[in-house]
């Protein structure tokens, strides 16, 4: 069944790639010249606004609180300095960091030297060696040791001494050579694709351990024994081995490198098939996220199991296995040890129960819970709050700051922000941060003086960092690096409200000129949707073409940011509510519809005046907005864009479609061609503008086919493929072009002069 809907697809694509004329299509390659049109005044503007300088903090602080390692990068150019905590005074570190790239976390082996693993390639050998990498505090200075890994690097402990490593079964028909390149390859070999990537900034590696920010799962097709390796003497002791299906899910170092906490999944014994059968294991996936397994009998729930093992006493079994059944009905996602090593905090992921289904999806969680556990795995208590959100998409992140204290991060609402609990007193709070964006994946704290570090963006700033303590006070800026940026960036930012027919009540920020009015009048405004979907959306820089608050606002735009169903922030309810019954591809078009009209009855715009835009999933929700409200929107930009369901299904992504859809295109190809809008296109009366990057896992052979549609029914249409980008655009000259792109689009559509 799934080859005749293939085939269809294919005649389908065949049929409307015959439309001839394509006059409104452009290559743009990133070495093009860049675009001339606008004023010499806004072209500066432009480029400016979206120079933005993107810290991202790299190591924890040394041991004496003093310094702490950041990736300061631009669309251009990235540079790593030592921030003081103090002063944020900055020492650069040798430019030579750039050929060795960390194939490991950063460790302290004391206080003015940094650690980490990388690799080279060792040319009088022709393979590549593993290298201890030693970074100067005071100087910058770097300093490398080849080292002999006996397998693939994992993880290097907190005090830069030993190292959790995945061994290679040995070969006896490999070279020497041969060898040590195989030992520098993971054997997790089996990769599931669970969600499509995202451009979006949140989709990041967040250091939440492999199977955070990267949309995939990956599984090995042999047993995998782990072993941990001794820097300093060289030998390697045996931890523990996974069985065929097994993949490591996360692990924590305890301060002191004596323990270490392992949580790992499987497919069990049971299901040996599974374990070397790439498409057996996709569809177990895949049936998890249609809600088909069993709990009792549902591997990724069945096999989560928390490890912790006594690394200063090797070869003996774990100090402790839990299984998640257990403890509860939600799974092991995350450890964290306390500061003195003698409690451990577990993140839990709860299954997601979606309206229609029997059983629920342990692929795609909706909410999370602390539980917290012994040195020895006796299990000490949980702890829950509707305020530890991020289970879908938008990860939380929680680490203990002392034997008693946690901070973490959460989506709430239209902002991202960082709470403190004390778990002996019960105290709990948010951190009184500025109003915006925490970032979840960068932040910190010191030992001593009970201050918290973290970065921080808004729509009124961009990227910087702070320090504030523990008790709220004392907040200051460490980072300057945007601050032009920052006086440059002219906007206005407004809280706006709407109730809906169903009687949900749906919360936005919009983001104007600076001297606009508020409430707008007759006001040319552009919508806009993150991608994901699931990704939590709201109060944070973004002067990108695939998110334009900044870029827009400031050129005479307004942009309005309403989270809807499906988006992180709001409770689980609210994350599930695509998925529920057959609502994906309607219930937060049909509400974003609603608000359109709204804003129009108040009189804040108009018709004519109303634009749309997204990447990815923002794609996905502009495309279908035009079709399903071909008469609503003046002017498109859809960017990056899934447009063909039962394509994604195949090469992108089951499990999410197969989650979103409540089921594949065998039994629910109806379904499928409805919520696609390459099927649908011919009802599209919006001049719509598209970006595209050649090579985007989403084929650019589908969106010329869309354009090509679209073009057929005498709609205004322009297809800009960008050569050699991904999905979103990366290059400086590749953004420039689709800025101005964008910005003239909207100009010309919504009357705008």
């Amino acid at each position: 069944m799934l080859r005749r809907v293939a085939l269809l697809c294919l005649i389908a694509l065949l049929l409307v790639g015959g439309v001839p004329a394509r006059a409104e299509e452009r290559e743009i390659a990133p070495t093009d010249p860049p675009p001339t049109e606008l004023s010499e005044a806004e072209a500066t503007k432009l480029a400016a606004l979206q120079n933005v300088v993107a810290p991202t903090i790299l190591s924890p602080i040394s041991p004496d609180d003093a310094a702490f390692l950041v990736n300061f990068s631009t669309s251009e150019s990235q540079r790593l300095a030592f921030v003081a905590v103090a002063d944020g005074s900055q020492t650069p570190v040798e430019q030579a960091t750039n050929d060795f790239v960390p194939s490991s976390q950063y460790a302290w082996a004391d206080a003015q030297t940094l650690v980490y693993l990388s690799e080279r390639y060792a040319i009088e050998a022709q393979t590549f060696v593993s290298v201890l990498v030693a970074l100067n505090r005071t100087t910058g200075a770097l300093s490398t040791r080849d080292i002999t890994l006996p397998g693939f690097p994992v993880s290097i402990s907190p005090d830069g001494t030993r190292v959790l490593v995945e061994l290679m079964p040995p070969d006896p028909t490999q070279t020497s050579a041969q060898a040590a390149k195989a030992r520098l390859r993971s054997p997790f070999d089996l990769t599931v694709r669970v969600r499509p990537p995202t451009p979006a900034r949140l989709a990041l590696d967040m250091g939440l351990g492999p199977r955070a920010g990267d949309g995939q799962r990956s599984f090995a097709s042999t047993e995998v024994p782990l072993a941990i390796f001794d820097l300093r003497s060289g030998a390697v002791n045996d931890l523990t081995v996974l069985p065929e299906g097994g993949e490591i899910a996360a692990y924590a170092w305890n301060p002191d490198g004596g323990r270490l906490a392992l949580v790992h999944n499987g497919v069990g014994l049971a299901h040996r098939a599974m374990a070397t059968n790439r498409f057996v294991l996709a569809n177990q996936v895949t049936q998890d996220a249609m809600g088909n397994l069993d709990p009792a009998k549902n591997p990724f729930f069945q096999q989560n199991v928390l490890e912790i093992f006594d690394l200063n006493a090797p070869g003996s079994p774990p100090l402790s296995s839990v299984s998640a059944p257990e403890v509860g009905s939600e799974v092991f996602f995350n450890v964290e040890w306390a500061t003195d090593g003698q409690t451990l905090l577990a993140q839990m992921q709860h299954p997601s129960t979606i309206a229609g289904r029997r059983f629920p999806s342990y692929t795609f969680p909706d909410d999370i819970m602390l539980r917290f556990f012994s040195a020895d795995g006796v299990a000490l208590g949980s702890f829950d709050r509707p305020e530890l959100q991020g289970a879908f998409f938008t990860f939380s992140l929680a680490r203990f700051v002392s034997p008693d204290e946690i901070i973490f991060s959460s989506p709430a609402g239209l902002e991202h922000k960082l709470y403190y609990y004390n778990r002996r007193s019960g105290e709990f709070r948010a951190l009184p941060t500025q109003a915006g964006f925490a970032s979840p994946q960068s932040w910190l704290t010191t030992r001593s003086s009970r201050q918290l570090i973290y970065d921080q963006s808004s729509f009124y700033a961009p990227p910087a960092l702070y320090r504030i303590g523990w008790d709220g006070r004392g907040i200051y800026r460490l980072t300057w690096d945007n601050h032009e940026l920052e006086m440059l960036n002219q906007v206005r930012v407004s809280r706006v409200e709407f109730q809906l027919a169903s009687g949900a009540r749906r919360e936005g920020l919009l983001v104007q000129p600076k001297d606009a009015p508020f409430p707008p009048r007759q006001a040319p405004l552009v919508v806009w949707q993150e991608g994901g979907p699931g990704v939590w959306m709201g109060n944070a820089w973004g002067s990108q073409v695939e998110r334009p608050f900044n870029l827009l606002a400031n050129f005479g735009l307004s942009v309005l940011v309403v989270p809807l169903s499906g988006r992180e922030g709001y409770g689980p309810a609210l994350v599930r509510a695509q998925a529920d019954h057959t609502n994906f591809g309607q219930v937060d078009i049909d509400e974003m519809a609603e608000i359109v009209r709204q804003m129009m009855a108040r009189g804040w715009t108009a018709r004519g005046k109303v634009g749309i835009t997204g990447c990815s999933y923002g794609g996905y929700f502009t495309s279908a907005s035009i079709v399903r409200y071909p008469e609503l929107y003046a002017a498109a930009n859809t960017q990056c864009s899934w447009v063909e369901l039962i394509h994604d299904f195949q090469f992108v992504g089951a499990a999410l479609e197969a989650y979103l859809e409540n089921g594949g295109p065998q039994t629910k190809g109806a379904e499928y061609v409805r919520d696609s809008p390459l099927y649908n296109a011919g009802r599209i009366k919006t001049p719509t503008l598209i970006f595209h990057g050649s090579n985007d896992f989403q084929p650019i052979e589908l969106m010329q086919s869309f354009h090509d549609q679209i073009q057929a029914n005498g709609t205004p249409v322009r297809l800009l493929t960008f050569l050699g980008e991904g999905h979103g655009l990366s290059a400086p000259a590749s953004q420039r072009a689709a800025a101005e792109a964008q910005l003239l689009w909207f100009r010309q559509y919504l009357g705008v002069k």
